[in-house]
């Protein structure tokens, strides 16, 4: 039997694909884990029975290569169809990094302030095992100091809303390298 897939959510180093039909079911999964694990590049790959879906890590220095690998990836036993996920808010990093690039190729600062953010960024994942990202540690940042400048009592916590998104992003980040079996 041929399966339909989605890839569901990718970060750097890390994606999700969902395969509704697998849902629940074990056997399917560990079979098209093989699958997966047999394709170049991939490090490792994660059953989640009760979502139906596979989690795959690979090097995040490899991102460009397996996004494009997964695009429009086919087999034997599963095809992965529809879009990307975030693929608009891919769009606008993509703008915003062309045009970093852009500017740092015509002024020396330019290419420091580029350059240090992705060192930042790498050093960041490197040393959390991709469990963390410059993303998450700017929006935690952006959290505490909401909290400290509005308060407890503000209206609206928007400290309360960050640090849930840097909760959850931790999660899923978290369940991905340490992952938990089902008993």
């Amino acid at each position: 039997m041929k399966y339909e897939a989605k890839l569901a959510h990718h970060v750097p180093g890390r994606l999700r694909v969902k395969i509704p039909a697998a849902i629940g079911d074990n056997g399917v999964l560990e079979s098209l884990k093989q699958v997966f694990a047999g394709v170049g590049g991939v490090d490792s790959v994660v059953v989640k029975p009760l979502s139906g879906s596979l989690i795959l890590q690979y090097d995040p220095k490899r991102n460009a290569e397996m996004k494009s690998r997964f695009a429009s990836w086919q087999h034997e036993q599963i095809t992965l169809c529809g879009g990307r996920p975030g693929d608009e808010v891919e769009e606008i990093a993509q703008k915003i990094q062309v045009e970093a690039e852009f500017l740092a190729s015509h002024s020396q600062a330019a290419r420091a302030v580029v350059d240090l953010f992705k060192n930042i960024d790498l050093d960041i994942r490197t040393s959390t095992g991709n469990a963390v990202d410059l993303k998450t540690a700017v929006v935690a940042g952006l959290a505490v100091a909401a909290l400290i400048g509005l308060g407890i009592e503000a209206s609206t916590p928007m400290w309360v809303t960050l640090a849930l998104f840097v909760l959850n992003h931790f999660l899923e980040q978290f369940a991905a390298l340490h992952p938990v079996g089902i008993r």
